[in-house]
C-alpha cells in the first residue's frame, strides 16, 4: 500500500509524526510513504517544453517505480500495489490512473476527498505561467524568455525562493495562487497529464469516498478572519467573490453567471450568514468533492466501492481549521477519516482512543487493507454495528448503476443509494469546466501556446 499525503500541494510530506504504520501493522501489507517535490519545486510549469510541470507527480511515478523493482525484498508483491492518499493525495491518486506514465505500476487505488476532476486539482491553462512569473519578478528574474527565465531562477537560494512563493501565495484571495497539476502538451517528452489521459475513462478498481462536512474549514477560516465581516462581503458582493472562492475564472467560460446559479440553488434569495453555516459547508464540499467524485466515479468502469464517513470522535480536525471550541459541525470534516488510519501525532502528539473510536479505527484498516488484499473491502460480510461485532451483516456493494455508497457512522454500517442525485444534476447542468478543456484543440496541443525559445 503506497500513501500519498495530503497536504494542498504544498504543505506535510510523508514522515512518522504525520504518517505513523502503527495502525496498519497487525496486517499483512507493506506500507510505503514517500516523498515528492511540493509546491513551487513540484508544480511550477512555464506551460510549454523548458519546465512542463508535474515534476512532483513525476516524482511519485519513480517512487512506484522504485516499489516495483525493490518491493520483493520487504516480501511484498510489485504485481498487487494499491496507491492511496487523501485531498491532495487523492486526486493525485486519480491522476495516476489516468496517465500513461503510471500504468502497469499499480493494480487499484482508494481516493478519500479528492479525485481528479475537482477544481483544485488541476491549475487552469496559463495560470501557472502567470504564476511563475510573478514570483520571477519578486527575485528579479522577470524575462520575457521563458528559458532565461528559468535560468534566473535557478540561481536563487531555494529558502528565498519558496518564501518569495509563500508571500505571493498569502498575496492572493482564496486558494487561486496555489500551483498545482497542470495539463501538459500531447508532444512533450515525459508528459505526465495531456488533455487526452485527462479526459479519457479508467477501468481500475477504486474506493472513494468523503466526509459529511467535508469541505467545513472553509467556514472555519471565515472565523479566524471574524465570521460576520466575511460573510457580509460574500452577501453583498457575491458576482465578483463567488467565482474567486469557487476558483471558476481559471475553469469556466461564465464564472459569473454560474456563481449567480450557486448562490441561488444553496441560498435561494436569503442572505449569506452565519446561519447558513450548513449551507455554505454544503455548497463547498459538493463542488470541490462530492460532484466531481461522481463525475469520476461514472468514467471509471472498474468496480468501484464508495463511502462516507460519518463518525464525529473525540478528535477532529475542525478545530485546526479555526471553528471557535464551542461549536461543532455535528459530524466529520475534511481528515477526520485519516485520524483511523495514521496516528497524526503531529496534529494530535497525545492521541489516544477511547473503545469507540478504537473500534472505528479498527474497522477503517480492515476495509482499507481488505481493498488492497482482495480488490474488496468486505470479501466477506461485517458486522453491520461497529461497536458490536456480533451484530447482523452487512457486505459492501458497488456503485453500479443505482448510486450506492456505504454510510459509515458510529453504531451503524449501511448502504444507500442515489448518492447526492440532485446536488450532482445541478452541477454537471452548469459550465463550470469547459474553459480549461476549450484551450486545446482536438489533438490535444494548446491553442495560442506561450511563446518558447
Amino acid at each position: 500500500m503506497v500513501y500519498f499525503h495530503e497536504g494542498s500541494w504544498i504543505l506535510n510530506g510523508n514522515s512518522k509524526q504525520l504518517h505513523g504504520p502503527e495502525y496498519f501493522m497487525d496486517e499483512d501489507i507493506v506500507l510505503v510513504v514517500p516523498n515528492n517535490r511540493l509546491h513551487i519545486f513540484g508544480y511550477m510549469s512555464t506551460e510549454d517544453y523548458v519546465v512542463p510541470g508535474n515534476m512532483a507527480l513525476k516524482d511519485q511515478v519513480a517512487a512506484l517505480q522504485y516499489v516495483q523493482d525493490n518491493i520483493k525484498f520487504f516480501n511484498g508483491d510489485p504485481d498487487r500495489v494499491t496507491i492511496f492518499g487523501e485531498s491532495a493525495g487523492a486526486s493525485t491518486t486519480n491522476l495516476h490512473m489516468r496517465s500513461s506514465l503510471s500504468k502497469g505500476l499499480f493494480k487499484q487505488g482508494i481516493s478519500q476527498s479528492g479525485t481528479a476532476s475537482s477544481a483544485y486539482s488541476i491549475i487552469g491553462v496559463g495560470t501557472s505561467l502567470n504564476f511563475t512569473k510573478s514570483i520571477a519578478a519578486r527575485v528579479n528574474c522577470d524575462n520575457a524568455d521563458t528559458q532565461q527565465l528559468v535560468n534566473c531562477l535557478r540561481t536563487i537560494d531555494a529558502e528565498n525562493l519558496t518564501k518569495e512563493h509563500m508571500n505571493f501565495l498569502f498575496s492572493q484571495p482564496e486558494a487561486r495562487a496555489l500551483f498545482r497539476p497542470v495539463i501538459e502538451q500531447k508532444d512533450v517528452p515525459g508528459a505526465f497529464l495531456t488533455k487526452s489521459s485527462l479526459l479519457t475513462t479508467t477501468s481500475y478498481r477504486w474506493m472513494t469516498g468523503f466526509t459529511t462536512k467535508d469541505i467545513a474549514y472553509k467556514y472555519g477560516g471565515f472565523a479566524k478572519q471574524g465570521i460576520d465581516k466575511v460573510l457580509s462581503l460574500y452577501d453583498k458582493n457575491w458576482d465578483t467573490v463567488g467565482p474567486i472562492t469557487l476558483l471558476l475564472d481559471d475553469t469556466s467560460s461564465d464564472p459569473v453567471g454560474v456563481a449567480e446559479k450557486v448562490r441561488k440553488y444553496y441560498f435561494q434569495d436569503d442572505p449569506i450568514t452565519k446561519e447558513k453555516r450548513d449551507e455554505i459547508t454544503d455548497m463547498y464540499t459538493n463542488f470541490f468533492v462530492t460532484n466531481p467524485m461522481i463525475l469520476d466515479i461514472r468514467n471509471n468502469f472498474g468496480k468501484t466501492f464508495v463511502y462516507q464517513f460519518d463518525h464525529l470522535g473525540e478528535y477532529t480536525r475542525a478545530y485546526g481549521y479555526g471553528l471557535p471550541k464551542n461549536e461543532s459541525f455535528g459530524s466529520a470534516v475534511h481528515e477526520d477519516d485519516l485520524i483511523y488510519l495514521f496516528p497524526l501525532n503531529y496534529v494530535f502528539p497525545d492521541l489516544k482512543f477511547n473503545d469507540i473510536d478504537l473500534n472505528i479505527s479498527k474497522l477503517m484498516v480492515k476495509l482499507w487493507v481488505n481493498f488492497a488484499t482482495y480488490g474488496n473491502p468486505t470479501p466477506e460480510k461485517i458486522s453491520q454495528d461497529p461497536q458490536n461485532p456480533n451484530d447482523d451483516k452487512i457486505k459492501w456493494t458497488p456503485f453500479g448503476f443505482r448510486s450506492k455508497y456505504l454510510l459509515i457512522e458510529t453504531n451503524k454500517l449501511s448502504m444507500k443509494r442515489d448518492l447526492l442525485k440532485d446536488q450532482y444534476k445541478f452541477w454537471t447542468s452548469l459550465k463550470v469546466t469547459d474553459k480549461l478543456r476549450s484551450n486545446f484543440d482536438s489533438r490535444g496541443f494548446l491553442i495560442n501556446k506561450p511563446p518558447t525559445k
